[in-house]
This record gives structure tokens, sequence and C-alpha cells, in this order.
């Protein structure tokens, strides 16, 4: 499988080979991207396995090739788990764009075996949501980083998180999604990046220039539950007239509130939206 990042090489190596990097969107783990090196994958275990997975560095080339074993129920680890003796291979192509195109293959598999299909399903939601989300949030605390820096360095004050970039909206279909955000509500498409039956779309209002929307459908158990997302208009009334007239479905008229004037509204597949006045 494969898809396509806006980022560099270099930033998706650091999100492959980073130990706290790479705990962030897949497992706590000890890698040296070093030939030979031995590492561990550990996560919380399940019946039948110890949630460890032994691995051993087999080929690196900086910015372009990673590859691992990925063992487990082997003599070597007897006791941990059903027979597993795989080997993770991650390959880094650049784009004209300036970006990355990451391929992932996990081979060693029986194809018919569970384990196989539930593997795959659990990569491609790591390559197509986990890791691009963790880069656009590198990507934006590194460019608020500079601008910090470009008034002062060691400035005390800086935050751990600095902001937030992206809030997934759980949907069944991208393309119907889209057409929803952007006829109904005026966003505009952000980002529109496929790898191998993935795609990473997001939209945004037009002022809105940090924070998008991520139109994902790799979580189907979340449709219509997500929790109500806030956003914010100059107009109450006049926003709320407008988008009733688009064809917007409103679960609550303008109201005062404490914090406010409000109107909640919600998206073809029934997720809400606070909308309320700002000065």
């Amino acid at each position: 499988m494969e898809n396509d990042l806006p980022d560099p090489p270099e930033r998706v190596w650091r999100a492959l080979t980073d130990p706290s990097l790479l705990e962030a969107w897949l497992m706590p783990n000890n890698l040296r991207a070093e030939v030979g090196a031995h590492f561990q994958f550990r996560t919380a275990p399940a019946p039948g396995w110890s949630g460890i997975v032994d691995c051993e560095v087999l080929e690196v080339v900086p910015n372009r090739l990673l590859v691992y074993s990925w063992r487990g129920g082997s003599k070597a680890t007897e006791g941990r788990g059903p027979g597993m003796d795989t080997v993770v291979t991650w390959r880094l192509t650049p784009l004209e764009n300036g970006g990355t195109r990451l391929y992932l293959e996990h081979s060693g598999f029986d194809p018919d075996s569970p384990v196989f299909k539930a593997m795959g399903q659990g990569w491609r939601g790591k390559i197509s949501g986990k890791i691009p989300q963790l880069l656009a949030a590198q990507s934006g605390s590194e460019s608020l980083r500079e601008r910090k820096e470009g008034h002062g360095k060691g400035d005390a004050s800086m935050h751990a998180i600095d902001k937030i970039v992206t809030v997934t909206i759980a949907v069944s279909d991208q393309e119907q999604a889209l057409a929803w955000f952007v006829g109904k509500l005026g966003f505009e498409k952000r980002k529109d990046m496929s790898g191998q039956g993935m795609r990473w779309l997001t939209v945004a209002p037009p002022e809105q220039k940090e924070v998008e929307f991520l139109l994902a459908d790799w979580y189907p158990d979340l449709i219509g539950k997500n929790p109500t997302c806030v956003v914010a208009t100059r107009n109450l009334q006049g926003a709320y007239e407008k988008l009733v007239a688009s064809g917007v479905e409103f679960t609550q008229t303008p109201a005062k509130r404490p914090y406010g004037a409000e109107a909640v509204f919600r998206d073809l597949y029934g997720n809400k939206y606070a909308m309320v006045e700002v000065a």
C-alpha cells in the first residue's frame, strides 16, 4: 500500500525512525535505524499474545528505505503469541511537488489468514490516517517554532501543544461529503492526496488558514457519532438563514446562551455542529 504525503522525505523518515514519533502513531519501541540492531514494539497484551513484537533492522538507506523483521511466536520468542515471521518494508520516493510517496509492504503472511487481513486493515489506518495526522501536527509545530524563534530564541512561554491543525469527521462517502461541505457550507477543498485505495481529503472555510476538517471514511463505527464541533460566524442570524436556504438541517435555531448566541445544525451523516456568533 502507498500514500502520497505533502511532507518532504526527511520529515517522513523521522516519523518512521524516531522512537518518540513512531510511538505516537504505532507503538512504544526502542528502534535504532542501524542494520543489525534488534528492537521491540510493545503494547497491551491480548489473549494468546504478550503484546511484544521482536524486530531486527535488515536494510537502511536514510530518507529512502527501511526494512526490518517483525516476529512473534518463533523459537526466539516462544510463548509470545501466534507464529509470525514477517518483514516490514518502507520505501520513500520524493515527489516533484516536494512531498513523498510512502510505500509499505508487510510480507511473509498467508494471504488467507485472519492475521493477514487484520494487519492489512491496521496498516491502512496508520498510513492513511495516523501518519498524515502526525506529520501535519509536526509541520504546524515547526512553522510556529520558526516564527517564535524569529522573535527571540528560548521563549520560556512556549507550550507543549501549540495549535490544533486537523479535526476528523467520520463519513461513509468522501466524494458525497466533499460535495456537501463545499456546496452547502461553502467550504474549500484543501488537501486531496490518494494512495493505494486511500484518500486524505480535507476541507475548511475560505478564511480558516490552519484548522481543517479531515473527511475520513475509515472509521465506519463513528459515522454520525462525532462529538459536536464548534464553528464560528460574525453574523449568526444571517448565516443561519443562508444555510437553511441551501438545505442545511438545523436541530436548534439561533438562541441566546450564557456564552453567546448559538445555533446547531447537522451534516448528512448526523454529526452535529454548534455555530456560535463571535465579534
